[in-house]
């Protein structure tokens, strides 16, 4: 195709609205990462662990966040979760606006994924269980899509572990997308909240598998209760379970945010003064001007990855890893 053919064609098929943009970017980043994810953990059940480990599960999965993030962040914020996006909305990285796309993009990139992972492994699933899906027993295999807690872990259990492991994750990416806390470059933040996700799961993953992703979990459980494994895997424990990978998480999420804005968020130095007592000891930023060192004051700016400005004005996608220091 000519370049000027393919360029008409790039601009006939690119969506104005930004919005929109947030649902595809978050579509195919979430469902890279499922797709990796549900793999792995199709990998080492079918092959009773024979082909994997759970480390390898593990490990996986950060793959599958850091490779998502890589997808979808120029576009969207690569929130690939709604825990994640919401905890954005809450600090002010992403307008509340998009936040129903980013769940609409989360829920139908996991459904669909799984889909995909599934036909692959189709083959691979009868095999082991001959066709009579199973939830629980030495051939249940609802596990490789969706959460369930170990038989001796209670709700309450699972709910609190999903809270304080979903807390500790979305702290960990505020931390590492913090430009005033030693944030490093865009680049390399994909690969630290992959491995933030690999310690966490590698932590707190006894008790119910650390889901901490609801539009993963709910998806998938979804996908499981229509492609033969039935009600049950809604009904568990009287309906007492499936709410907990969804509801903890976001509680998790809010929590995160508020803790992080208490013990360190409001505590960065932003002022001369602040400076002189920050970490060095020294004023972190300084110009030389007619042979005088003369500090400038720190403001701070939203540090976006791409702009919307698709309705002639000037709309950013307020999405970011971080803030950053600058000086007027």
């Amino acid at each position: 195709m000519p370049p000027g053919q393919m360029k008409n064609l790039m601009h006939v098929l690119k969506f104005r609205n930004l919005s929109l943009r947030h649902a595809l970017a978050e579509f195919l980043g979430t469902g890279v990462l499922v797709i990796f994810s549900v793999g792995a953990a199709m990998q080492n059940t079918l092959s009773r662990g024979t082909m994997s480990s759970p480390m390898n599960v593990q490990l996986s999965g950060a793959v599958a966040v850091m490779m998502g993030l890589y997808m979808c962040a120029g576009v969207s914020c690569g929130g690939l979760n709604p825990a994640v996006s919401l905890a954005f909305c809450l600090t002010r990285r992403l307008q509340w606006r998009h936040l129903p796309f980013h769940l609409c993009g989360q829920f139908f990139g996991a459904f669909f994924s799984t889909a995909v992972a599934y036909g692959v492994y189709k083959d691979a699933l009868d095999h082991f269980d001959g066709g009579q899906r199973s939830i629980s027993g030495p051939n249940g295999t609802a596990g490789i899509f969706c959460s369930f807690p170990q038989e001796f872990a209670t709700t309450v259990t699972g709910l609190f572990d999903q809270i304080a492991s979903t807390c500790l994750f979305i702290m960990c990416i505020l931390c590492v997308g913090d430009k005033r806390n030693f944030g490093p470059t865009h680049w390399f933040t994909p690969l630290l909240v992959g491995l933030s996700m690999y310690g966490i799961g590698s932590s707190f993953g006894y008790n119910c598998g650390s889901p901490l992703n609801p539009a993963k979990d709910l998806s998938l459980r979804i996908f499981t209760s229509v492609a033969g494994w039935g009600a049950g895997v809604f009904s568990f424990r009287d309906y007492n379970w499936f709410w907990v990978p969804v509801v903890g998480p976001m509680v998790g999420s809010a929590l995160a945010c508020f803790l992080y804005w208490i013990f360190i968020e409001y505590h960065h130095p932003n002022d001369n003064n602040d400076q002189d007592q920050s970490r060095t000891g020294e004023p972190a930023i300084q110009e030389k001007d007619a042979g005088v060192l003369q500090s400038k004051p720190f403001h701070h700016r939203t540090t976006v990855f791409a702009e919307g400005n698709v309705f002639g004005g000037d709309e950013f996608n307020g999405v970011v890893f971080g803030t950053e220091h600058i000086l007027q």
